[in-house]
């Protein structure tokens, strides 16, 4: 493979880090360099939807802006303050996350990672599964911590 020299100049304290680190790696500085702008150059050709949580994030403040759009409040979806745990009557028809995965073949720590830190009401557009809504955590007849909570949204 050809080469071309590329010259530019860069801070004496940076200069000296370069050289640091390829003497550390073994390696010459001009392969440093070409290594670092590989990857620079590879991480901004990654297109954004290729990101599934990013596609989730997006399906969510789609389904969001629609509903204000169309100013639908419906009794069911109504949400207690964040951080209160549900009581079980308000959650009836809801599922659990282990109930989730069953029902749609899923994998059930899939549904917790995405839901930490979501505030209740957040919809999940899953690939597969569809969209489910997350119902925040109630306890369930079983007795023990309270559990995530999903209705199909």
């Amino acid at each position: 493979m050809a080469s071309v020299q590329l010259n530019c100049r860069v801070p004496e304290a940076l200069a000296a880090r370069v050289r640091a680190e390829a003497a550390r790696r073994r390696q010459t500085v001009g392969a440093l360099v070409s290594e670092a702008l590989e990857a620079l150059l590879a991480a901004d050709s990654k297109p954004i939807a290729s990101d599934s949580e990013m596609a989730d994030r997006f399906a969510d403040l789609e389904s969001r802006v629609r509903s204000l759009e169309a100013g639908i409040t419906r009794k069911d979806e109504q949400q207690p303050p964040k951080g209160e745990a549900q009581a079980p009557g308000m959650v009836s028809g809801a599922l659990t996350t282990s109930e989730l995965a069953a029902a749609t073949g899923t994998n059930r720590a899939g549904w917790v990672n995405w839901a930490q830190g979501k505030d209740q009401g957040a919809v999940r557009a899953h690939k597969t599964a569809g969209r489910w809504r997350l119902m925040g955590k109630a306890p369930t007849d079983a007795g023990g911590p309270a559990r995530l909570m999903w209705r199909k949204a």
